[in-house]
């Protein structure tokens, strides 16, 4: 699969952004069978980032957040280890990051992350303990941070990012009823968090993996309700985010 050294969620979105149905549904499903010619012409292909001033960008959303800027950085820089492929290192980064901000959820979110993007990209299921663990713990420290006024639209994203990422496991084992049930979920908190924070680009992904991968699915199995073709909107969503974004942008060229 294209870009399978990517974390998650850039992998996914890489394959959408290279309109590459068939060679991503056989990693993400199991090998469905995907309606072709469904993508009008036209669409502007994936674009190679800009060099950018991430430290400046995350600065800037730290207000808008209201997140510690060092607790931006830090998360910034433990994604940047999952591009790298350094999971030994971004597993001791994500859990350093869980004892400083216990309450934040970061680090477990990280850690599930990485055992789904190992799983995805080994294609199987080896650590399926290990995420359900990181998974459970970001949930239930997230939930309870709602509880308390604060830092919502990073909370939202997060948990929107887990409800995502909880999806796509889901539909990796052809789940496929619970996988579009998270996937709600997480459009549902990915929606929260952009209306509270709008200039948080990042946010946009989750509306483009679901609208882009929900068709791919849908499409493929008739046993399941039919919503459409929203490809061509969820491909311009992720590039979007592909422009703005901090965290989930794709990585720039060496």
């Amino acid at each position: 699969m294209v870009g399978a050294a990517l974390p998650l969620l850039l992998t996914l979105s890489a394959a959408a952004l290279a309109q590459d149905d068939e060679a991503a549904i056989e990693t993400v499903t199991g090998g469905l069978s995907v309606p072709r010619a469904a993508l009008p012409s036209g669409l502007p292909g994936s674009q190679a980032p800009d060099t950018v001033n991430h430290a400046a960008r995350l600065d800037a959303l730290a207000g808008p957040l209201n997140v510690d800027p060092a607790l931006l950085h830090e998360s910034w820089r433990g994604v940047e280890l999952l591009y790298l492929r350094r999971y030994k290192d971004g597993k001791a980064h994500f859990d350093a990051m869980t004892t400083r901000w216990p309450l934040s959820g970061v680090g477990p979110a990280g850690n599930a992350l990485l055992y789904q993007g190992m799983m995805m990209e080994n294609f199987d299921f080896k650590w399926e303990s290990q995420y359900n663990t990181h998974s459970s713990q970001a949930v239930q420290t997230l939930q309870a941070a709602l509880k308390s006024p604060g830092a919502e639209p990073w909370e939202r994203f997060l948990l929107g990012m887990m409800m995502g990422v909880e999806s796509i496991h889901k539909m990796r084992k052809t789940d496929y009823f619970p996988a579009l049930s998270r996937g709600l979920e997480a459009m549902e908190h990915l929606s929260v968090a952009q209306r509270l924070a709008p200039s948080f680009a990042d946010a946009h992904l989750g509306d483009g993996l679901y609208l882009y991968w929900r068709s791919v699915v849908t499409l493929s199995h008739k046993a399941l309700p039919s919503f459409g073709d929203a490809r061509p909107e969820g491909i311009q969503k992720m590039q979007t985010v592909e422009r703005e974004g901090v965290f989930l942008r794709a990585p720039a060229p060496p």
